[in-house]
């Protein structure tokens, strides 16, 4: 999916708000919006949690975490660090 994820498509699908599928999948709020906002990735047991409940596979969520650490076109590489 380009812009929306796998997750938001199917809460919206169902007509939930954000607090709603939080509750339905038995995770917190911010779990929910930092995904789908593309902020941080959640934990195994969350993305778990979250695939049974909306009847997603964990390669469903996982592709789709996997596409947004995909550079943009343009952009420039992390700079290296050097661990002393």
């Amino acid at each position: 999916m380009a812009t929306r994820t796998r997750l938001k498509s199917k809460r919206l699908d169902r007509g939930m708000s954000i607090r709603e599928a939080a509750r339905y999948a038995g995770v917190g709020v911010g779990v929910i919006r930092s995904w789908e906002s593309r902020e941080r990735s959640p934990n195994a047991s969350d993305v778990i949690q979250v695939a049974r409940r909306f009847g997603l596979t964990w390669d469903d969520l996982v592709a789709d975490l996997d596409q947004r650490r995909q550079p943009r076109e343009g952009a420039r590489p992390p700079a290296k660090t050097v661990m002393t």
